[in-house]
């Protein structure tokens, strides 16, 4: 729970728990942001999309240079 806590407090609610502001915050349900995953190029992998993805296509899926920047601050962190 602690490391959620951590997580929200980097991105803050919208960006954590709205997965980018495609889902409801409190239920995680898509909501009228969610798109369709791009047709062409990576695939950010953090908002949630509201088709299926092929497992053919699934290699263009990417981590968005500010989330992994976001990782690699937060294991700076010393839990106690």
């Amino acid at each position: 729970m602690l490391l959620l806590a951590v997580l929200k407090a980097y991105g803050g609610t919208f960006y954590s728990y709205g997965h980018k502001g495609s889902v409801n915050t409190i239920t995680q349900s898509e909501n009228s942001k969610a798109i369709e995953y791009p047709k062409k190029g990576e695939i950010d992998i953090m908002p949630y999309y509201t088709n299926w993805l092929s497992y053919n296509q699934r290699n263009r899926m990417v981590a968005a240079m500010k989330d992994v920047l976001s990782l690699i601050w937060l294991t700076k962190l010393e839990l106690k």
